[in-house]
């Protein structure tokens, strides 16, 4: 029984020390996530890793710690020795993962946050004076402004985005909060204004698990239900299973027409040119919106393309043969990301629609744990990059804001002025509205968002 619980104790150690080593900060909210959901494409890389260091990992820790029951004073009192092993490495979980604050907010009293500044935008008729512009929104994976620091990196490590950015319109400010930190929660919070939470409180785990593959957040409004609504053309496009994390669970609850991923464009037709870390590589990615949206574009019908660069993935990230190596780690990926979505934008730039066409570039989370994730740390105030290029609207001053405020943001760009300047949490940023980090410190947002809620239950729920 006391080797057992060595073992234990062991592969408790190995396990935490190995989501920290391998992602970084992580809370209880997203593993518990990503236990319901499919992990189906992820970079083998992380899968064989795995595969050898946790195994290696709790060999080591129980070797170390039944050797150590041979010392005289300590096998005297192998059980408690052993049970405070247990006790060490739950502890060691519990902080690593924050859980106490997890416990904690799980069961207390239900927040009213949602119901008191929750708003869902109706459709516009007549508040529509002009056209709304075409939207392409490129989520650039964790790509964060630190890279452009030079007092962090020898030199700007997004050179072309940031001369653009420069020009046009990009925002200072940004705070991650609870439930938007990787990349389904990115997506989930700026697109519907709102954090990505545990899939359903149902108790029964198997059907919660079959239900978030169907769909997610069906009932929660969101900005491609908006824009469809408004009778655009909506597509989604990854080089990654779009299964993946419940983006494809995402993309079918909320009114995209259609899509394309690796298993559409088929793995047996991934070559080494194409090839990437999670499927194909977005050089490939870039070459297929270009046809895409040559095929949109022929429609008299505004159209929203959506898409999630995966080149930047941590840890190690992937380098396209076309991009050149200058210091050989992961300093070339980001210039390799930054160098092609360029590319793509001075492609766009030659195209018909431009003039028409609202171009977004958002870090989907700031980076995780990948090789110059000692360096990124070091900066107090990281922010995910962002650019809106050809924006119907001028950007009025700095201030604190969320990913929640970027849905009514993305939206008054395309041409749709809000009434309330809201959508879902958010609060325009082209408004002179407080938005909530404005009204309320980071600590007390983030006690709200981690409470259960009736509300934000209830979206879960299908569609009458």
């Amino acid at each position: 029984m006391k080797i057992f619980f060595c073992f234990l104790a062991a592969i408790l150690f190995t396990l935490t020390q190995w989501l920290y080593a391998t992602f970084g900060v992580v809370s209880f909210e997203q593993l518990i996530f990503h236990l319901y959901v499919p992990i189906s494409g992820t970079d083998p890389k992380i899968i064989w890793k795995s595969c050898l260091y946790i195994p290696l990992g709790i060999f080591l820790l129980s070797f170390i710690f039944i050797k150590a029951m041979q010392i005289k004073w300590i096998k005297k009192y192998a059980f408690l020795y052993a049970a405070g092993l247990n006790i060490a490495a739950c502890l060691f979980f519990c902080f690593r993962l924050s859980v106490f604050s997890y416990v904690w907010y799980t069961f207390s009293e239900p927040s009213s946050f949602y119901e008191t500044y929750y708003t869902v935008p109706q459709k516009q008729h007549n508040t529509v004076t002009k056209k709304p512009k075409n939207l392409i929104l490129i989520y650039a994976e964790s790509i964060e402004n630190t890279y452009t620091m030079t007092d962090f990196f020898p030199e700007n490590l997004l050179p072309k985005l940031s001369e653009r950015a420069a020009k046009q319109v990009s925002f200072k400010g940004f705070f991650h909060v609870e439930g938007t930190q990787w990349t389904t929660a990115g997506m989930v919070s700026t697109l519907c204004g709102i954090p990505m939470k545990k899939l359903s409180k149902r108790k029964d785990h198997n059907k919660t698990a079959q239900i978030q593959q169907a769909s997610l957040l069906p009932s929660a409004y969101c900005v491609p239900d908006f824009l469809h609504d408004h009778g655009y053309q909506t597509f989604y496009l990854t080089g990654s299973d779009i299964t993946f994390g419940a983006i494809g669970a995402f993309i079918d609850s909320h009114s995209f027409d259609d899509y394309f991923d690796l298993i559409k464009y088929g793995k047996e037709n991934i070559t080494k040119e194409t090839k990437g870390l999670w499927g194909f590589n977005d050089r490939t990615l870039f070459q297929l919106a270009r046809k895409e949206l040559s095929r949109l574009a022929q429609s008299d019908k505004p159209f929203f393309l959506m898409m999630n660069t995966i080149d930047s993935h941590h840890p190690d990230g992937f380098v396209d043969q076309t991009c050149p190596t200058k210091y050989g780690d992961f300093k070339d990926v980001v210039l390799c990301t930054d160098q092609q979505i360029d590319s793509f934008m001075t492609w766009i730039e030659q195209q018909p629609f431009y003039k028409e066409t609202v171009i977004i570039v958002l870090g989907d989370h700031v980076a995780m744990k990948n090789t110059l994730y000692k360096t990124l740390l070091k900066n107090n105030q990281r922010e995910v990059f962002n650019l809106f290029i050809n924006s119907s609207l001028s950007k009025p001053s700095d201030r604190p804001f969320t990913s929640f405020d970027l849905a009514p943001t993305i939206l008054e760009a395309v041409g749709f002025p809000l009434a309330s300047n809201q959508f879902g949490l958010g609060i325009s940023l082209f408004s002179d509205k407080k938005t909530l980090l404005q009204k309320f410190s980071y600590q007390e947002i983030d006690a709200e968002l981690k409470k259960p809620s009736i509300f934000y239950t209830s979206l879960f729920q299908e569609k009458d």
